[in-house]
């Protein structure tokens, strides 16, 4: 591999780690606001139920493309189960959505 190339694997491979870092730092605050969505849905609060979704595809999707697989997973079948009318708690957010650091 060319000098080049390398350098810019390392650049391209350090910015996702950087991305990566901001994400974990975020995600105690993310998965807080998410369990007060999930509890809001849980009685009733359709626009809740709503953003509880989408905040659970955008952790899909963000957590699998930094690598985070498991919780991508988890946050993939959280966002399944709001679709089949089902209503995660917070605690089912906290014990299924974990970091590599917990």
């Amino acid at each position: 591999m060319a000098d080049g190339e390398a350098e810019r694997r390392a650049k391209i491979t350090a910015a996702v780690e950087a991305v990566r870092a901001r994400f974990l730092v975020s995600f105690e605050d993310k998965l807080a606001e998410l369990g007060n969505l999930a509890a809001a849905a849980a009685a009733g609060d359709d626009e809740a139920r709503i953003a509880l979704q989408r905040g659970l595809h955008t952790i899909a999707g963000t957590a699998a493309t930094l690598g985070l697989h498991d919780l991508g997973a988890e946050a993939r079948v959280l966002e399944a189960s709001i679709e089949r009318g089902e209503s995660p708690t917070a605690e089912d957010l906290r014990q299924k959505l974990r970091t590599p650091d917990d």
